[in-house]
């Protein structure tokens, strides 16, 4: 089966890519309204996963973005696919019948974060996207966000692109791990950050779904996001520096032909060189997931921000202001403690200095005493020696001195009273395509 592919492959590289007559996947940067692309809905929400469309039927996207139990797919979620209208001005939504993970797939590190997802089952094959396979090619460049504004009526908005050169950030590589030791499977970018789109409610900025290359001032699909790596912070809602990570699609062309069994498209500039042809290809796991300091965000970015829900977006060196504030709260934190710990001590004195004295002054009592021991006649003052009696009774001021201490003692606490099957073997999800496909 293998060699049947490989001749298809090598077939189409040789001649160049055939023309489909219904096709025009690719577009200029102001055309953006004849690609066809789409993105991945879970459980009737939308996500921020890009589809990396190869036609009708299937899609790669980021494995990330699928939910999964005890190590595999988890069935109970539905997916579906929402492709937009495009060239033929006809959009459509599928449910995902099929998701075939890469075997190598690591979510900790991120590398082969790729997943092929296969919906519209029992249609044949109306229009196929041509990818870009060969980065030499590429003039340019361009990121781009498609959404939804409505998913019931299938309403899309406007997409979103940034245009830069074909050059990947200097920083790239001390910011990921699987980057550094893997790059040409990856266009990396610091400045791909985008305005949240109308119809989602998250808080902060997003990242382009995908990135296309440029050759000859045509667009072609090249990748997807995979992750961003934020430093000194958890979300995007609040860092001091990001990279953007885009798996390139070129390396993954044939796990998807070997696990369709059919064929799939490209294109090269000279219509000769070709993607590389291993199935089973496969990028290195690092040891390391991300450098200290930097955290790995990937998957449905939506859900992410909205769960983050910040008051404010801190980016650049606003990340040093939120850690100021930090250790401000924890300084009035801990100056709160000690304040009521010395309210506290304060009121144990006064209970049993203040209130005490007020309540009964044992030196008044001694002068009643003295007073009430002259009317009753041959009484002595207790704890006054007999024979300085009389010199407490005539001299005040020698009583005074000779009055003893108070006999007690306060109380110390007043108020203590008171899958086994072959690694490119697809998951089904559903037995035959869902009756809620449509198409508008």
């Amino acid at each position: 089966m293998l060699g049947g592919i490989y001749s298809q492959l090598v077939s189409l590289s040789a001649t160049g890519p055939s023309r489909h007559p219904r096709l025009t996947a690719r577009a200029t940067a102001s055309d953006l309204d004849n690609v066809k692309a789409g993105v991945l809905v879970k459980d009737g929400s939308q996500t921020s996963c890009a589809l990396g469309l190869l036609d009708n039927k299937a899609s790669l996207i980021s494995a990330d973005c699928l939910d999964f139990s005890n190590g595999s797919v988890n069935k109970s979620v539905t997916y579906e696919a929402y492709i937009n209208a495009g060239f033929d001005g006809v959009s459509s939504k599928y449910t995902v019948v099929n998701i075939t993970v890469h075997p190598n797939y690591d979510e900790r590190t991120k590398a082969n974060n790729i997943a092929l997802i296969q919906f519209n089952t029992n249609s044949n094959i109306s229009w196929y996207n041509y990818n870009a396979v060969i980065r030499s090619d590429w003039s340019s460049l361009v990121y781009v966000q498609f959404s939804l504004s409505d998913i019931v009526t299938m309403k899309w908005n406007t997409p979103t692109l940034y245009s830069q050169d074909n050059v990947d950030d200097s920083q790239c590589s001390s910011f990921s791990p699987v980057y550094s030791d893997s790059s040409a499977d990856y266009v990396c970018s610091k400045d791909t950050v985008t305005t949240v789109p109308t119809g989602v409610d998250a808080p902060c900025r997003i990242v382009y779904g995908m990135v296309y290359g440029v050759i000859d001032g045509i667009m072609y699909p090249a990748g997807f996001l995979s992750h961003v790596a934020v430093k000194n912070g958890n979300s995007l809602c609040n860092y001091t520096d990001q990279r953007a990570y885009y798996t390139l699609l070129s390396d993954y062309l044939m796990f998807a032909t070997t696990a369709l069994n059919r064929e799939v498209y490209y294109y090269s500039k000279d219509n000769v060189t070709e993607p590389q042809k291993n199935p089973y290809y496969a990028m290195a796991v690092p040891s390391s997931a991300a450098p200290s300091g930097v955290t790995n965000i990937g998957g449905n970015i939506y859900a992410k921000l909205v769960a983050e829900t910040p008051t404010k977006e801190t980016h650049g060196d606003s990340g040093l202001a939120s850690k100021t504030k930090i250790i401000i709260g924890v300084c009035s934190a801990v100056g709160s403690v000690i304040l009521l710990v010395a309210v506290f001590l304060l009121v144990r004195w006064w209970r049993k200095h203040g209130k005490i004295r007020q309540q009964r002054d044992p030196y008044k009592e001694t002068a009643a005493q003295e007073i009430l021991a002259d009317d009753l006649g041959g009484a002595s003052v207790p704890n006054l020696r007999p024979s300085r009696i009389a010199a407490a009774t005539t001299d005040p001021l020698i009583a005074a001195y000779e009055r003893p201490p108070p006999a007690y003692r306060a109380d110390e606490n007043p108020d203590s009273r008171a899958d086994p099957q072959s690694p490119l073997s697809p998951h089904p999800l559903l037995g035959a395509d869902a009756s809620n496909d449509e198409k508008r």
